[in-house]
């Protein structure tokens, strides 16, 4: 009908030029005669690309056929995004390239070396993320940071560091909810740890990238880290990703308070529990179960230095020995 929006019945070119059409199919005479391209008569969509505040299910009705009963054709079968595809395409993208540098092509380690690395737990990275957001905005940092160091972009440097400023937002949210997922924090602290180390930043513009910024800032995650494994304690009821965790956290814990020459917290109770030999008895978890003496063996070494005590002295050496011992039997 004339004048009626929706009603024509003419080819798309003759109603975009307002021009009488033929209706003949599969081309409309008026447009061969005139030489030029007839789109045809079905009418053209057109998407509006929104984001939904709550959208992220969609249904889709069963095909009906005509002897379905009213009953019937009114079910329906509601199908669940994936939590991936709620998530932006660029996030998805960067993080992806980040974690396909970190761990070996994408592929992750092979069975040899992993038994002397401490990145298993990272293979947990994605249900660890469904549970704890901060997790997934560390990662962002990590891979906006990584790629705008390798193509030297200050804008993906400024991204990342926006990035990590919300994960340590949603840190402290996590800490002080009562349904906070305490094995999530735990990885996103040894991230974060990640993140100190290669990409650490100070107060000031001056510091900033500074290896005295990066130890302080690496030192202050150690301390969170080893805080709220021991708010835990050897006797908590570890999950296996928990324990995955803690297996691969140890070297890095044990390793700083070397760097301290101060007796490691993991040498009392937590020996004895040895929560990651369900997880992990790799020769690099046998190693870091002898190294976590060494901690305890420098500060009595400096006390000694300082009182020339007899008693201390025989102590250190039994003890010396005890770990050459144990390094040769290993």
């Amino acid at each position: 009908m004339v004048g009626v929006p929706g009603r024509s019945k003419a080819c798309v070119t003759c109603r975009r030029r307002k021009k009488g059409c033929d209706k003949k199919v599969p081309f409309c005479g008026q447009c061969l005669a005139l030489g030029i391209p007839c789109e045809g008569y079905e009418r053209q969509q057109i998407w509006l690309n929104s984001e939904g505040s709550s959208q992220k299910s969609y249904t889709k009705s069963p095909s009906r056929s005509p002897s379905s009963s009213p009953s019937s054709s009114n079910s329906e079968s509601v199908v669940i995004l994936h939590d991936s595809l709620t998530r932006t395409a660029r996030a998805q993208k960067f993080t992806g390239l980040f974690w396909s540098d970190y761990l070996s092509g994408g592929s992750g380690y092979s069975l040899k070396a992993s038994g002397i690395t401490s990145t298993k737990w990272m293979k947990l990275y994605e249900a660890l993320s469904e549970v704890e957001a901060s997790l997934q905005y560390v990662a962002m940092a990590l891979s906006t940071a990584t790629l705008g160091a390798t193509n030297n972009d200050t804008q993906l440097l400024g991204k990342s560091q926006q990035a990590y400023g919300l994960a340590m937002q949603q840190m402290a949210t996590s800490f002080i909810s009562p349904s906070r997922n305490k094995d999530g924090i735990l990885a996103a602290i040894q991230l974060m740890r990640v993140y100190e180390q290669l990409f650490g930043t100070g107060i000031s513009a001056a510091q900033k990238n500074s290896p005295v910024s990066q130890i302080k800032g690496f030192r202050k995650h150690i301390d969170g880290e080893t805080a709220l494994i021991l708010s835990r304690g050897p006797e908590d009821s570890w999950s296996s990703m928990g324990k995955q965790l803690l297996a691969d956290g140890r070297l890095t814990l044990i390793n700083a308070y070397i760097s301290r020459r101060k007796r490691s917290p993991y040498n009392n109770g937590w020996k004895q529990s040895q929560l990651w030999r369900s997880v992990t008895n790799s020769p690099l978890n046998q190693l870091i179960d002898i190294l976590v003496e060494v901690p305890a063996l420098l500060e009595d070494l400096d006390n000694f230095r300082d009182t020339l005590s007899i008693e201390l002295y025989n102590s250190l050496l039994t003890r010396c020995r005890t770990c050459e011992g144990s390094f040769t039997g290993t």
